[in-house]
């Protein structure tokens, strides 16, 4: 891009600041936690909502690509030119359960500023990563008409799931979702300085049982006489 489409895309993002947080905040309280089905339906309104967001902005090919379990959100913008390198990013739409509701300074899923931050459940994983995406993408095509890459957009429901049915849903989308590059926005953020992940480690999941006593025990009086659970 030339430095007078990267000020106006600025400029154009300054004017939509509003509108834009307030984006933000209506995907936020999406209770969308795949965790617990109880929250499916809210996880799929999400989704559709997402959809609805990608079109609106200019995407094309928007649409669901189903899975055996949460679908994964598709859209693309291929008139760079074939010369142009091709993005695929990725994010999650998914997000955690909220745990004890009662440690939280503000309700999970009605985004509060507290501090500057603006607090609510998957507001940084990974609700952000999607969302700034389309921001950008735009504040790009309001301000400039095109994007300067083909881009890829590959939203899934399933992550804080481990993933189990991306694997299957790429191997049957190769050539769909072919790219030059994949760009993953969903790693560690500092206020202080931009980070860009360039690795990642593997994720084990897997369940401990442990047995004991029904009632503390003092370790003095019975340390050495009881097991540790």
């Amino acid at each position: 891009m030339r430095l007078d489409d990267i000020n106006a895309a600025l400029e154009q993002c300054r004017r939509t600041q509003k509108s834009a947080l307030d984006g933000f905040k209506t995907l936020l309280r999406f209770p969308s936690i795949s965790q617990d089905d109880g929250f499916q339906p809210q996880l799929l309104a999400c989704a559709d909502w997402i959809l609805a967001e990608m079109r609106r902005i200019g995407l094309e090919n928007v649409h669901k690509l189903p899975t055996a379990g949460n679908p994964i959100l598709y859209a693309d913008w291929l008139h760079a030119g074939a010369d142009k390198p091709t993005i695929l990013f990725y994010a999650h739409y998914d997000v955690q359960p909220v745990g004890d509701g009662s440690l939280w300074q503000s309700p999970p899923f009605e985004p509060t500023l507290i501090d500057g931050r603006l607090m609510a459940r998957g507001a940084v994983d990974d609700k952000c990563g999607i969302w700034f995406k389309l921001v950008a993408i735009d504040s790009i095509l309001q301000a400039c008409g095109r994007l300067p890459i083909n881009i890829k957009l590959f939203f899934e429901g399933e992550e804080e799931l481990g993933s189990k049915n991306a694997g299957p849903c790429i191997a049957a989308h190769k050539d769909l979702l072919a790219a030059d590059t994949l760009i993953i926005s969903d790693g560690p953020f500092s206020s202080e300085q931009p980070i860009i992940g360039y690795a990642v480690r593997g994720s084990v999941t897997g369940e401990v049982r442990l047995q004991g006593p029904p009632h503390d025990l003092h370790s003095g009086r019975y340390g050495g006489a009881v097991k540790n659970p």
